[in-house]
């Protein structure tokens, strides 16, 4: 029961809290690549859930064994012949739960070590030529400041150089690291955009600016998706700020794609909104093919976020490009580790290029049935009390209706 509890009582928590997933149990698992993979079958929810079960069937493992050491005893005074019987049984009833937990792990372990090692079009032993695309792009990351500075008409130029010289480099695709700067006026604003349209038009990139809009009245934590062509296809307001750090209101819970003739179908999020279901699910129903993150992170939880959010791309089916501060920046797809991942430790104000395949929308298990097994986890959990409740329940009103009886006579 303890496995279902705690998996649905996190998905709730997952969909519902104002911390998402960011403290779940499998964030310890992010290393283990053929493990991580099983959430395109089933989400995070389930690396929870056979990760507490592991834990489970370890306790009862341990209880079983004090209880077969004092069995064994007791049986021994008696009977030798009773004792063999009882410790064989004690055995096959310690190994049951161990077993059944070790089938459907293997299965589902199995499932994941064949999704890393197997990609499309790579069965059996076939050459990097037959499977391997070419239809690459070079993305380039700015990585702004993160000390509140960066913010003056300078800086903006600076911010602009840098992009531009990424691409001269070759970069089809810049973006910035979030809040890379900050407007503070209307005039500001609109000058900052007209300029970011102007630098993407004269070098025909792509250009994802990101920056606190922090007029009198108004504070936004935005993200603008730009056209080669100067045309401003995106603008997103951080749906998910971070509690306790970010004190502006958060935007509308939904996510914002945009189909491109260069990059298929392209989403943004900024940072913490990776971490909320709710709000990545949108981007494997709208078969998102390259979703977009500007990122800042602070203390030592950069690695540890980065790899929690590119699980995203695994559940959801997308490429992902995130540029971040103080954290990892680089390139994930919807395969754990595969030939295309690229990341690096980024702290600021320096600028990287990526490689970023265009594999397009992976269509996983996760993307139809979404949460389901978090929920379901919780069904079956809320079942099983209600009736280990009500069988305790019973026991007890028959034993003082035997006690009653027992007096009367």
């Amino acid at each position: 029961m303890f496995p279902f509890f705690w998996t649905g009582v996190w998905n709730i928590f997952a969909y519902y809290s104002p911390l998402g997933d960011l403290f779940t149990y499998s964030q310890s698992a992010m290393t283990w690549n053929s493990f991580r993979q099983i959430a395109s079958f089933g989400g995070r929810a389930m690396l929870d859930f056979f990760m507490v079960w592991f834990g489970t069937v370890v306790v009862e493992m341990f209880g079983n064994l004090d209880k077969s050491d004092d069995d064994t005893m007791a049986s021994a005074a008696a009977q030798s012949s009773d004792a063999r019987d009882m410790k064989s049984h004690l055995v096959n009833k310690l190994f049951s739960s161990l077993s059944l937990f070790c089938l459907f792990f293997a299965l589902l372990l199995g499932y994941g070590g064949g999704q890393t090692s197997i990609l499309p079009g790579s069965f059996y032993q076939k050459s990097y030529s037959k499977y391997i695309t070419r239809d690459v792009i070079r993305a380039g990351c700015v990585i702004g400041n993160t000390d509140g500075t960066g913010y003056s008409l300078q800086d903006r130029q600076y911010w602009f150089a840098k992009t531009e010289q990424l691409a001269k480099d070759g970069a089809k695709l810049v973006l910035w690291s979030e809040e890379t700067y900050q407007t503070f006026n209307t005039t500001d604003l609109q000058s900052f955009l007209n300029q970011a349209s102007s630098v993407a038009s004269n070098n025909s990139i792509y250009l994802g600016v990101s920056y606190i809009n922090n007029i009198p009245g108004t504070m936004e934590n935005l993200l603008t998706l730009i056209s080669p062509n100067g045309t401003i296809l995106i603008t997103y307001n951080k749906a998910h700020p971070v509690l306790g750090v970010e004190d502006q209101p958060p935007g509308p819970n939904v996510l914002q794609y945009v189909d491109t003739p260069d990059l298929g179908r392209v989403g943004v999020g900024i940072c913490f909104d990776f971490n909320f279901p709710s709000f990545m699910d949108q981007a494997g129903a709208n078969q998102v093919d390259l979703m977009l993150q500007a990122s800042w992170t602070w203390g030592p939880i950069g690695t540890f976020h980065a790899r929690g959010n590119s699980l995203r791309a695994i559940e959801n089916g997308f490429t992902m490009l995130r540029c971040g501060s103080q954290g990892m920046s680089g390139v994930f797809t919807a395969t754990s580790d595969s030939p295309y991942q690229q990341n690096f430790a980024t702290l600021t104000n320096q600028t990287l290029i990526f490689q970023v395949p265009l594999l397009g929308y992976a269509r996983t298990t996760y993307t139809v049935f979404k949460g389901a097994f978090g929920w379901l986890c919780l069904a079956i959990g809320l079942c099983l009390f209600m009736l280990i409740m009500g069988i305790h329940t019973i026991s007890i009103v028959r034993r003082k209706r035997t006690n009653a009886q027992a007096l009367v006579k």
